[in-house]
Order: structure tokens, then sequence, then C-alpha cells
């Protein structure tokens, strides 16, 4: 800069024109400022891809995590239960006096489940499903006091009937028998509930219970949960709960579950071999489940290629660039545990 300074003066001293010693940049220079500028536009580019592609496979990643994680604690605590009827060991005892006592409505069998399902219907194919039953718990201990008058036709007299309302499918037990009705009606000022036929649906086939239930027994909520991978309206696989009240949607991009069922078969209450439920010869043996799910990503194209994963020991190749995780866990069926 001082050196044009001192040019300037000079030349300003010896009076001549300034305009003429200013020049400008040259084409080849001009040519080399542009590519130079390119290259580094492109770098900026380049780690910007980058950077948005690392935050989009690190989002995709957590939304499968969080999936995976979510899922697995939702069944394992179904999975679990299964097969609790109060003190009652098993389903065995229990009187269904439901006058439809088919599907959702059935609560023989704690577990049941189907391996491979084929194609056609609402599941997705080559999935497998698992049904759980047993009962629940309701708020308070809605424990049974003497009905009066002492009849197996008399209303069932518990300390509270505020969880029981009309319509409420409900198991009465003692640790020796159960029986399984539906509530046609509940009086919250004594606690009574009221088994008549004709009344409601799936209604009872008979107002009578098997036995006079008194203090001691209670009052519990019976269920039967199944569950499956089914598409969703968008088409995207994923985990569906099946009730009698109809099927929900639970999570979404569960694109597979296959389950294998520990089996007793030595009465030791220890598993000595895992099967697929079509291999199972009786599920009452079944003290365990070994649970296995695959999540997806939401978006395509997280990946550059199909990513191999491995499920039950059989390599698998999707044609998608989607992310995949597998989760497995293996679970013990409390009630069946000796």
């Amino acid at each position: 800069m001082k050196k044009l300074i001192d040019i300037y003066l000079a030349k300003k001293l010896a009076g001549k024109p300034i305009v003429k010693s200013m020049q400008g940049f040259t084409l080849i220079e001009i040519m080399i400022a542009l590519v130079l500028g390119l290259v580094l536009m492109s770098g900026l580019i380049q780690i910007l891809i980058n950077s948005n592609n690392a935050f989009r496979m690190q989002s995709e990643l957590e939304r499968v995590q969080e999936t995976g994680q979510f899922a697995m604690a939702y069944l394992a605590q179904d999975i679990r239960n299964a097969d609790y009827w109060g003190c009652l060991i098993g389903p065995t005892n229990v009187v269904n006096d439901l006058a439809n006592t088919s599907g959702y409505y059935n609560f023989s069998a704690g577990l049941a489940g189907t391996a491979n399902q084929a194609t056609g219907g609402s599941i997705v194919a080559g999935t497998d499903t698992i049904t759980v039953s047993g009962a629940q718990t309701s708020a308070g201990t809605n424990e049974v006091l003497m009905p009066y008058p002492v009849a197996t036709t008399s209303p069932i007299v518990t300390t509270s009937s505020s969880n029981f309302a009309a319509g409420t499918i409900v198991l009465v037990s003692d640790c020796l028998a159960g029986d399984i009705f539906q509530v046609t009606n509940a009086n919250a000022s004594t606690g009574s509930l009221s088994h008549a036929t004709g009344i409601g649906s799936p209604g009872n086939a008979s107002s009578t219970v098997s036995k006079i239930y008194s203090a001691g027994a209670f009052v519990y909520l019976p269920y039967t949960h199944m569950y499956s991978i089914q598409t969703d309206p968008n088409s995207i696989p994923s985990l569906f709960l099946t009730t009698a009240s109809g099927s929900q949607e639970l999570l979404s991009n569960v694109e597979n579950m296959l389950i294998l069922y520990g089996v007793d078969t030595d009465g030791n209450g220890a598993a000595n071999i895992y099967v697929r439920a079509n291999q199972v010869n009786n599920m009452t043996n079944v003290v365990s489940v070994r649970l296995n799910l695959v999540v997806r990503s939401a978006d395509n194209n997280v990946l550059t290629s199909p990513q191999s994963y491995i499920l039950n020991g059989q390599t698998v190749t999707p044609t998608d660039n989607r992310l995949r995780r597998v989760y497995t866990q293996t679970l013990s069926l409390r009630n069946r545990m000796q």
C-alpha cells in the first residue's frame, strides 16, 4: 500500500496522468479466482451434505431405538403376566358363564400364538402373532363380601362396585374356583354386581355362578390380548394390539415379530427347548418366550446400500436402504414358574 501511495505522489508531482497507471485484473487472474471460489464452495457444500446426512442418520437411529425399547417394554410386561388368574393356578377351574365363549371371550388358555403368518388377511405375511390371557386387578381392593341372600344367583357383593360399570366382563375367584360373567347392573351404594341373562353383549348364558363366593374372594378384569404385525392406512408395518373391542396401532415401523417358545419337557420348571408356535405340542408346558422384533427407520435411503441383519440365525437382506435393528429378549412366564 505504501508503495502505491509513493507512486501516486511521484506521478502527481511530475504532472503525469494518474489514470493510465491504474490497471485491473487480467482474464487469467479472474479465471483463477473463480476456480478457487468454486473449489471452496464445493467443499463447503460437501461439508453441509455430510453434516445433514449424519444428523438424519442419528435422528433415525434414535427413533428406531425408542420404538424398539418401548415395544419390548410394553410386550414384556404383558407376556410376563400371562396366565394370572388371582390365586388360581391357571384357568382350569374357571367357569366361563358368558353366552359367547369364542375368540377373545374364550379365556381358556393363558398363552397362544401363530408362526409365519400366511398371505392374506390383515396380518403381514411371514410374521408371528402371540396371544396372552389373564386377569388384571382394578383400582381398589374389590374384595368380595358375603352375598345376601346366600345363593349362586345372588349379586356378587364387593367392597366397591365403582370400577365395574354395567357391561364390564369380570372374573370373581378365590383360590379354589372362579367365574367369568358380564355385569348387568352395578350398584355403587351397596357394591353389588348383578349377573342376569338377556342383557348386553356378549351377555350371560346363565344367571347362576358355579359357587357361592364369600369374603376372601376378589373381582378381577379378565382380558385377551393378541399382538401382531399389521399395516396401517399408509401401508406402514406396525405393531398392533387386538382385543374384543377391536384393533389399535401401538407403534409404527415395527416390521417383523418372530417368537420362540421355551418348552419345559421334563417338568422342572425350566425351558429345555425353544421352538416356533407351530412346533409346540402343548402350550401349557411353555414357561418362557423369546421375543424378536425388527424395527426399521421411517425414512428410506438413510443408508447408501441395503443393510443385512440376522434374525433367528438367518441372514436377511432387505430391498431398500432403510436402517434396521433387531431386538431380542427372553421373558419368563411368572405364573408358570415353579
